[in-house]
Formats: C-alpha cells, structure tokens, sequence
C-alpha cells in the first residue's frame, strides 16, 4: 500500500485511474487476501486521497471520473463492521469536501 501511495504523489493524473482500479477491486473482496488487504487497500486509498485529491477532482473527466466510484464506495464503507475502515473512509471522503466535487454533492 505504501509503495503504490508514495508513487501515485508523483505520478501523473492520468496514472491515478489506473492506479485506483485494483484498490477498489480490493476493498471489494476481489483482490484476495482477505481482511488483510482490505486494510492495505485502504491505507493507500487514504494516502492518495491525501496527496492527490486536487488532481482527482480537477481531472475527474479526462480520467473517467473515478471520484464517481470512489466517493459512493467511500460512503458506503462509513458502516462496515471494522473501525479502522470506516475511519479511513471518512478520511478519505473529508479530503474532498471543500473541494465539493460532484459526486460529493450529489450524495
């Protein structure tokens, strides 16, 4: 999780998406490994919307708009049964709010 957060930081907008796919893939049960790497998923995720969500918000059309899978997905996780990951998800959602992307405001 460290490893793909610390390079998303540096790498372009365009990467992000790419990027995002398989830590959704994960916190979604499809990566295998279990409670263990839905916890690294989330990790990352949380990193990268740290560092990266003013360019996931002022790119979101150009990279398919993955705050439209993100943001529900992040509000959806505020009742999973592990507190650490519903922490996470309010962390990662709270990166977003002033920036009040659409996905956001339409829920």
């Amino acid at each position: 999780g460290n490893v793909l957060a610390a390079v998303s930081a540096r790498a372009p907008a365009e990467l992000l998406a790419v990027l995002l796919a398989p830590l959704f893939a994960m916190l979604e049960g499809n990566g295998g490994g279990g409670a263990a790497a839905e916890a690294g998923a989330m990790d990352a995720l949380l990193k990268i919307c740290e560092d990266s969500a003013p360019r996931l918000t002022a790119h979101a059309e150009a990279l398919g708009d993955p705050l439209a899978h993100l943001i529900p997905k992040c509000i959806a996780l505020f009742g999973h049964g592990d507190a650490k990951m519903r922490e996470g998800a309010l962390q990662c959602v709270y990166h977003f709010l002033q920036l009040q992307p659409l996905p956001l405001v339409q829920r």
